[in-house]
């Protein structure tokens, strides 16, 4: 079939992989994830284009977003002035909490500005709406009448 001689499976490439990235565990599963994760989807089905797999692994951009992903040290940058990549880490985020006392001067301060903007509103009563309504309904019953 034709389109094997241009797509190829994850699998066929895993090995080279393992030893480009260097990670012994990889999975093919894994590794998906990793190419989908810096925006390589696959093109047939799921399998990719063997050209765009061997740019891959011939492109040390690449292949450090993908240590970067899975959390390998990448191998150094040969650029005057630069020292070795470092993986992004993982943050963890921690909730900031608030006092019941902070909380209450919010909301006070919120309840203060929103009285601020309401100031040149017109309010109107339920009483104030219901008359509303029936004169319009009386204006449209006389219009189509």
């Amino acid at each position: 079939m034709e389109d094997f001689v241009k797509y190829a499976y994850l699998n066929n490439y895993i090995k080279k992989f393992r030893e480009k990235l260097p990670l012994d565990s990889l999975s093919s599963s894994t590794l998906h994830d990793a190419l989908w994760y810096i925006g390589l989807k696959p093109d047939y089905g799921t399998m990719y284009s063997r050209n765009k797999l061997e740019n891959i692994l011939n492109s040390e951009y690449i292949l450090n977003k993908l240590r970067a992903y899975l959390q390998i040290q990448p191998k150094s940058i040969n650029i005057t002035g630069y020292s070795e990549f470092n993986p992004v880490k993982k943050q963890e985020i921690v909730p900031n909490y608030y006092s019941d006392e902070d909380m209450k001067n919010a909301s006070d301060e919120l309840l203060n500005n929103d009285g601020v903007f309401n100031e040149n509103k017109i309010k109107i009563t339920e009483n104030d709406l219901k008359k509303i309504v029936e004169e319009c309904v009386k204006k449209i019953k006389t219009y189509y009448l």
